[in-house]
C-alpha cells in the first residue's frame, strides 16, 4: 500500500497525482515551484494549504531531485519522453540511483505494470511527475487520473468519492474539484 505521494504540483501529471491522492485519501507533500505556477492556474492555497506542498528550490533540476530523494521511487507519466523537460528529468532520475519508471500514458493504459513496479522495489513513498499539457497533448491530466485511480484501488485504496467508484473522470478543466 502506498503510504505517501510527492509531486511538485506544476505539470498537469503532478496536479493529476495530488488529485488522485486525494481522492483515495493517501497524504500528499513535495517542493513546489517558487511562485507556485502551474498548468492549470491553481492557487497557492491550494497547493501549500490542501497538498501540503512547500516552496522547493528555483532550479527545476534541483527541485526534481529533491522530491525524488524523498521518496523511494519515481513514477514519471508522459505522453512524450521527447520534451527537453523529460529527457533533463530523464537523466536526472537515472543519476539518482533510484528506482524510477517512464511510463507512457495511453487511453486505458494498464496499471498492472506500474502496481508490480511498485511491488517489486516496496515502494512507500511514491514521486510522481510527469508532462505539461499543451495543444500537442491535452488530455496529459486526464490520462494520468485515470492511470492512478485504478493503481490506488489495485493497491488497496479506497475512493473517498461516488464519482471515481463509478469510473467518471472530475473536473476535465479549471481548478481541481473540491473533493
Amino acid at each position: 500500500m502506498l503510504y505517501t505521494i510527492v509531486s511538485a504540483g506544476a505539470s498537469a501529471a503532478e496536479l493529476a497525482a495530488l488529485q488522485a491522492a486525494e481522492t483515495y485519501g493517501i497524504p500528499t507533500g513535495g517542493l513546489a515551484v517558487p511562485d507556485w505556477a502551474n498548468d492549470r492556474g491553481d492557487p497557492a492555497a491550494l497547493l501549500r494549504d490542501r497538498f501540503g506542498l512547500h516552496l522547493g528550490p528555483e532550479d527545476p533540476a534541483a527541485r526534481l531531485m529533491a522530491n525524488a530523494a524523498s521518496a523511494d521511487a519515481t513514477l514519471l507519466c508522459c505522453l512524450d519522453f521527447t520534451t527537453p523537460g523529460t529527457v533533463h528529468a530523464l537523466r536526472i532520475l537515472g543519476s539518482l540511483g533510484k528506482p524510477y519508471l517512464p511510463f507512457r500514458l495511453t487511453p486505458g493504459a494498464g496499471h498492472a505494470r506500474v502496481q508490480a513496479w511498485l511491488l517489486e522495489h516496496q515502494v512507500r513513498t511514491l514521486h510522481i511527475t510527469g508532462n505539461r499539457e499543451r495543444a500537442s497533448r491535452p488530455s496529459v491530466f486526464h490520462l494520468t487520473t485515470q492511470l492512478l485511480w485504478r493503481l490506488f484501488a489495485a493497491c488497496g485504496h479506497t475512493p473517498r468519492t461516488a464519482s471515481v467508484a463509478a469510473g467518471e473522470a472530475s473536473n476535465r478543466r479549471g481548478t481541481l474539484a473540491t473533493v
